[in-house]
């Protein structure tokens, strides 16, 4: 039941925990029968794909107290981290495995793992959900998936997905410390660029948009080695910001550049 993601709209949660040496991520988007969320550890694009794990484990139960939108009640919640606990001990009790993430969409939750070998696990994963789910309906699909496709090019966010969960976590923080989100204040923009040209382009361009050159200096990147750093002053809200970052990333990446991100000062209340 893997759904194609198209995401039309997104709305973020910001939770972001650390768990096993890993930094775990939430977001929400839409898919083509709803809205699902995707917990996923986001420290695996840094090694992905593991040659070592070429197989794919998706399995979860059906979620009996679902509300309208597809996502489990608040009493659901705990159950469902219970089995998907138990599931993974047996995954991890039988073979090398690597917890990739969770997808929660149309009242299934489902968890995705990247294991080496799959010898006998089916029948492993079958013995215990009819021994410690017996109310639950549950789902096991097993295959072959040695370039990761699952987590690179489904759990992970692609880059607007990203810029929306990063624009959310600032936000967040900044109300966090009581700030005034409607009121201007000066807002600096980090961008990379391949090429020094692309840099004094995008410079070019974003000055007839009233936004000033604060620095610029080369870095030992590999790849994007040219660093520039603008300011403006804007209102911080989330959708004024989110458009202003949609602006700078579609246009960075234009001339070879990469947005980086924005900070701002608070503004208390």
């Amino acid at each position: 039941m893997k759904a194609q993601l198209s995401l039309v709209f997104a709305v973020f949660s910001v939770l972001l925990v650390k768990a096993q040496e890993a930094y775990w991520d939430t977001y929400l988007a839409r898919y083509d029968n709803g809205v699902g969320s995707v917990t996923l550890n986001m420290d695996l694009m840094e090694v992905a794909p593991k040659p070592e794990l070429p197989f794919l484990i998706i399995t979860g139960v059906d979620v009996k107290g679902c509300t309208g939108e597809g996502f489990p009640k608040k009493d659901e919640f705990n159950k469902l981290y219970k089995i998907s606990n138990g599931v993974n001990k047996v995954i991890f009790a039988s073979t090398q495995a690597e917890l990739a993430g969770t997808f929660t969409y149309q009242c299934q939750r489902l968890d995705y793992l990247f294991v080496k070998d799959t010898l006998a696990l089916r029948e492993k994963l079958v013995q215990h959900y009819k021994r410690s789910c017996q109310s639950y309906t549950y789902h096991i699909t097993i295959r072959r998936d040695e370039d990761w496709d699952a987590y690179l090019n489904f759990l992970y966010p692609n880059e607007e997905t990203k810029a929306f969960m990063q624009n959310s976590r600032v936000v967040d923080q900044m109300k966090g410390a009581g700030d005034r989100l409607d009121q201007p204040r000066i807002i600096s923009h980090l961008i990379y660029f391949d090429s020094e040209e692309g840099r004094s382009l995008f410079s070019e361009y974003v000055t007839g948009l009233k936004f000033k050159v604060e620095m610029t200096r080369e870095t030992k990147q590999k790849k994007y080695s040219y660093l520039l750093q603008i300011a403006r002053p804007d209102v911080a809200d989330f959708e004024m910001i989110s458009k202003v970052t949609k602006v700078l990333r579609e246009k960075a990446a234009e001339y070879g550049g990469e947005y980086d991100g924005w900070t701002a000062s608070v503004i208390s209340k």
